[in-house]
């Protein structure tokens, strides 16, 4: 059989202005730009490596986005220790003016990364006391914040380095040690204790913030609410912090007991509690209002009075609950 006609090939294909056009913009757009060129070539290149696992910055960026790293980064994509040093008296100054947590955590972030994959915050190596610094300051600021989980990052990190006897700040951080395990992880709270005392010096154990974090801890284990509040008032540096949801707890047990002793002897009848000694109880000291004020947000009814156990009769504080009437007097209940 004779063989099928040749098809035309495509460039005798007739071809108008209009297929011109879309075959330029096609061919444009699966052209290589000359940065996407170096970006090839740049990550096809060895990386610059001094040993296993380490790279040396080159970078020369003062500012840089945190990303979790998923290899060894670029050398180019790392900053070295001088460029290191301005980034972190860049984010200093900045919160300085304007307290931008999220701004300060990512740069931070991306510091103590920096540091860790050019093996510069080692305990042992010649840069740690920069890398204390950058550690300690982060882990005050995620205090001040709130932010527990960069707290513990940071304090994870400093425990190698506070044992190394590079800081003066040991003690500090050791009663924040002893705090946190108090408020997240109370069971492992004695080999916490049996750490930090083998890992101190005998002034440092002595030290007033370490001597009030275990006179907090001591408290709780004894139950001793006044003790505690004393302490919880007056914390060093940024102990509050951690103590806070420690008071919250100590103050719903308290009003609790409070509750049973004042309870009235009629099954019905709310348990009369006059309102200054509630205040000192639940650690409030002198400030009735804020004492009010948080007893109407518990889940409990009870009846303030305004005065003290042997005078003042109902009045100021008046009934006090969750809800209800409020103002001078009145009926609140909570639950």
């Amino acid at each position: 059989p004779a063989p099928p006609p040749a098809k035309p090939a495509l460039a005798l294909l007739p071809i108008d202005d209009a297929e011109k056009r879309a075959r330029v913009d096609r061919a444009a757009r699966f052209a290589s730009t000359a940065a996407e060129r170096a970006l090839q070539e740049r990550r096809a290149a060895p990386a610059p490596t001094l040993e296993a696992g380490r790279v040396e910055g080159q970078s020369m960026a003062l500012e840089k986005s945190y990303l979790r790293l998923t290899a060894l980064p670029r050398a180019d994509e790392v900053r070295p220790l001088p460029v290191l040093l301005e980034a972190f008296e860049m984010v200093r100054r900045r919160w300085e003016a304007e307290a931008d947590y999220a701004y300060a955590c990512e740069q931070l972030k991306a510091i103590r990364q920096d540091l860790t994959v050019q093996h510069l915050s080692l305990s042992d190596g010649p840069r740690a006391r920069f890398a204390l610094a950058v550690y300690e300051y982060h882990a005050r600021l995620a205090l001040r914040a709130g932010d527990e989980g960069e707290f513990a990052q940071c304090q994870a990190q400093l425990v190698p380095l506070h044992a190394a006897g590079l800081s003066e700040h040991a003690a500090e951080f050791a009663a924040y040690r002893i705090l946190h395990c108090a408020a997240s992880r109370a069971p492992s709270l004695p080999d916490e204790l049996r750490t930090v005392a083998l890992g101190l010096a005998p002034p440092e154990l002595a030290a007033p913030p370490v001597a009030q974090a275990i006179a907090v801890v001591t408290a709780l284990q004894r139950g001793d609410a006044a003790a505690f509040f004393r302490e919880a008032g007056r914390m060093h540096n940024r102990g509050d912090a951690l103590v806070a949801p420690l008071v919250e707890q100590q103050r719903a047990r308290s009003l609790r007991v409070l509750c049973a002793a004042f309870k009235s002897p009629a099954p019905s009848a709310l348990p009369t509690l006059p309102l200054r000694l509630a205040a000192a109880a639940l650690g409030f000291g002198d400030d009735t209002a804020a004492c009010d004020a948080w007893l109407k947000g518990q889940a409990t009814s009870l009846k303030l009075t305004g005065g003290g156990e042997s005078g003042g009769g109902e009045s100021g504080g008046g009934e006090s609950g969750g809800g209800g009437e409020s103002g001078g007097g009145g009926e609140s209940g909570g639950g």
